[in-house]
């Protein structure tokens, strides 16, 4: 999809409609994170004694995207790239957190469903 090209929504497939949203894990037990949950992208942590599939939503004004690779990548409002695993934070629930094009600390929270 061409990101200048406008699109009516009811234009829109299922699969255009779902492109805000991507798999991932709520990772428990994870070495040196044993006492909070560990949040990933695509794949689970390796060393975590129970791992949740979930989907994140992306938050409004950001862009997700798969590269030829078919990994997901993360558009910024300010146009930088992000590998989704770069960016997910957070304590209690996801979020992306991380540096803005201006040198300062951000963190935007996530909506997520367990699948």
């Amino acid at each position: 999809m061409n990101h200048n090209e406008k699109i009516s929504v009811d234009k829109l497939t299922k699969e255009d409609l779902r492109m805000n949203k991507f798999k991932g894990y709520i990772n428990y037990g994870c070495l040196v994170a044993e006492k909070r949950p560990v949040f990933t992208a695509g794949m689970p942590i390796n060393t975590a004694t129970i791992s949740e599939e979930v989907e994140y939503t992306v938050p409004k004004g950001w862009e997700l995207e798969k590269n030829e690779y078919g990994e997901y990548i993360v558009m910024s409002p300010w146009g930088w790239e992000y590998h989704p695993n770069d960016l997910l934070a957070g304590k209690e629930n996801p979020c992306f957190s991380g540096i803005n094009k201006d040198g300062r600390n951000f963190k935007v929270d996530l909506g997520w469903e367990k699948i």
